[in-house]
């Protein structure tokens, strides 16, 4: 994991994406983009890494294919064969994606206080919710913050807690 002046970033290498756990721990230590260099490349699993972990991931290979995927692993930009010279794309690190249930309680009112300075977009199927800043004048975590939102990662490791908790009562019961 690095530290770099637009965010954290992390790196996994070709066949690195056959672990997921590498790219688990860099989602646990916060990483925003993971770097992957690589002999091949890749396909849709960059994408499921990218969307599974809530961080981009860029990728540059030997094989003519180059991507950038969005933290819902939705590519932002692609090569290939054609066009390999590379590929560039702006991303905007100031999103995050969070369970949409409870938190959809507050959408209407942090997009009366934001207006167009803020984007909550939802993704319906999956229950998920972005909420991207539009503006340098506004700090995602600040927003969840004033609003008592938690990120998907939070959120799921409060349900895992309840989860633990339930079960040790369960057992102690008996």
């Amino acid at each position: 994991m690095f530290e770099a002046d637009f965010g954290r970033i992390g790196v996994q290498i070709c066949f690195d994406i056959q672990w997921p756990e590498g790219w688990q721990q860099l989602g646990e230590k916060g990483a925003e983009v993971v770097f992957w260099p690589s002999a091949f490349g890749g396909g849709q699993m960059l994408n499921a890494m990218a969307w599974m972990h809530r961080y981009c991931v860029v990728s540059s290979t030997r094989k003519d294919r180059a991507k950038i995927c969005d933290i819902t692993g939705e590519e932002l930009a692609s090569s290939g064969r054609w066009q390999s010279w590379g590929v560039s794309a702006p991303v905007n690190l100031e999103k995050v994606l969070l369970h949409t249930w409870p938190y959809v309680q507050h959408f209407r009112e942090i997009q009366a206080k934001y207006g167009r300075r803020l984007r909550i977009h939802t993704l319906h199927e999956e229950e998920f919710t972005l909420i991207e800043s539009l503006s340098p004048e506004v700090e995602v975590a600040q927003v969840m913050r004033e609003f008592g939102l938690k990120t998907h990662r939070e959120h799921l490791q409060s349900a895992t807690q309840a989860q633990e908790a339930f079960w040790l009562e369960c057992r102690e019961g008996q």
